[in-house]
C-alpha cells in the first residue's frame, strides 16, 4: 500500500513539473484554453473546410495547425459554423463484435457436437473455446482501433453536450455492491 502511495505521489509530481516546464518553454497560457482535440475539421460559415491537428478552443478563437502545411492558424469563433473532431476510436465495439462472434460460433459448434451421437467433445474444450473468444476479442479490438470516431463538438456558437449513461457499482459494505446508473455530461 505504501509503495502505491509513493508511485501515485511521484506520478502527480511528475505531471505538475512537466506541465509547468511546458508552460515556461512555450509561453502559452494553458488556462485560457477551453478545450483541445488532436485532429479534426473546422468548417467556416462560408462552407470552407479546414482540416487540421492540435485544435484548441479559446474564449474567442479556434487555433489549429493546417493539414499539410502545419501552419498555425487562428479563426474567430464568430466565423466558424461547426467543428468536427476525433474523439476516440471504435475499439470497444470491435472487441464486442469479435468476442461475441467467436462466442456464438463456439456455442453453435458445441451444440452441433452434442447433437451428433457419433462425435464427442475433447476434455479441454472449455480452454479452446475461451482461447477462441479471447482471440476474437483481441482481433476485434485491434481492427476497431484502426477506425477513428469523430463527432461535431462545436456548432453555431455552442459546444455540444455529450451524454453517456455509465453503470456504477456502489459499495454498500465490504461484501456487497449495489448497481446504480450515473449520467456523465461533458460540454
Amino acid at each position: 500500500m505504501k509503495t502505491m502511495r509513493v508511485i501515485v505521489a511521484t506520478a502527480m509530481l511528475n505531471a505538475i513539473l512537466w506541465s509547468s516546464m511546458a508552460h515556461a518553454q512555450t509561453g502559452v497560457d494553458t488556462e485560457n484554453r477551453i478545450r483541445r482535440y488532436g485532429k479534426g475539421v473546422v468548417v467556416t460559415k462560408d462552407r470552407k473546410r479546414h482540416p487540421g491537428t492540435a485544435i484548441e478552443f479559446t474564449a474567442e478563437t479556434i487555433e489549429y495547425r493546417a493539414k499539410g502545411t502545419y501552419r498555425e492558424t487562428s479563426v474567430p469563433l464568430s466565423d466558424v459554423d461547426h467543428v468536427r473532431a476525433q474523439v476516440g476510436n471504435h475499439a470497444l465495439e470491435g472487441a464486442l463484435v469479435g468476442g461475441g462472434t467467436m462466442a456464438l460460433a463456439s456455442l453453435l459448434a458445441l451444440a452441433e457436437v452434442e447433437a451428433d451421437p457419433y462425435t464427442t467433445t475433447v476434455d479441454n474444450a472449455g480452454s479452446i473455446i475461451a482461447g477462441l473468444i479471447i482471440g476474437g476479442t483481441v482481433v476485434g479490438l485491434l481492427i476497431g482501433m484502426a477506425f477513428p470516431k469523430d463527432k461535431i463538438v462545436y456548432k453555431r456558437g455552442k459546444f455540444l453536450v455529450n451524454a453517456r449513461v455509465l453503470p456504477v457499482m456502489e459499495p454498500v459494505t465490504d461484501a456487497t455492491c449495489v448497481p446504480m446508473v450515473a449520467l456523465q455530461l461533458s460540454f
